[in-house]
């Protein structure tokens, strides 16, 4: 039974090493797609770190920021989900320093259950690789 408890103490400290590390990083953008899933997963779940992963590094959102911008899409009491992304668009570079955008449909739901349906742009740019939203 020690020998067991032992084992599982040395894993849970290799993973929690590994995770710091970031050799399990699981949040890499190279997909614009997963990029906008996750900034709706990130408001609707209330997960500042991952709202200040998805902004591009020019805007460098900290997490108090983010946890701002969570707290204001309460106050307002609205949930964004995301219905459809319906198109991406190329953009060229030199119009605002963008590579593409994204355009979406989404249902936003107030507290008292009233729905709306809106498209909304979100516009990207590709840093090393990892596609980030700029904000506009």
């Amino acid at each position: 039974m020690k020998k067991l408890l032992a084992i599982l103490v040395v894993l849970a400290m290799i993973c929690s090493v590994a995770a710091v590390s970031g050799c399990m990083d699981n949040n890499e953008f190279e997909d614009p797609e997963f990029t906008v899933e996750s900034y709706f997963e990130a408001m609707n779940n209330e997960d500042a770190e991952l709202l200040s992963q998805v902004f591009t590094e020019q805007v460098e959102l900290s997490e108090e920021e983010a946890e701002m911008m969570i707290e204001q899409n309460q106050e307002n009491n609205v949930e964004i989900e995301l219905i459809e992304i319906s198109d991406t668009q190329e953009i060229p570079e030199e119009q605002f320093g963008m590579e593409m955008k994204i355009v979406q449909s989404n249902v936003l739901v107030t507290e008292d259950g009233e729905e709306s349906e809106e498209v909304m742009e979100l516009p990207l740019i590709e840093e090393d690789g990892e596609y980030k939203i700029f904000p506009m």
